[in-house]
């Protein structure tokens, strides 16, 4: 079961299980394009997006979270719009 939630303002999470990680940047990927788009005429919007892995990247939830957190501040600071 696949589940959204808001950990901040504005922050939005996806826990995407039996999910990969190429798939989960797959699915990151695919949403920022289509926020962008959807928004495109009424703002100037940019969406970046971190990924990561259980068990790869964290074996509990806060580091999880920790992780894909990191990912997402590297997002930003390469300029942000990308998924990491």
């Amino acid at each position: 079961m696949d589940l959204a939630a808001r950990p901040g303002e504005d922050e939005l999470a996806l826990l995407l299980t039996g999910t990969d990680r190429a798939g989960a940047l797959f699915v990151a990927e695919r949403f920022r394009a289509l926020l962008q788009r959807r928004f495109a005429s009424r703002a100037s919007l940019t969406v970046s997006g971190g990924v990561a892995c259980y068990p790869a990247d964290a074996r509990s939830p806060e580091l999880l979270l920790e992780r894909a957190a990191r990912a997402l501040y590297a997002a930003k600071a390469a300029g942000g719009n990308v998924v990491r």
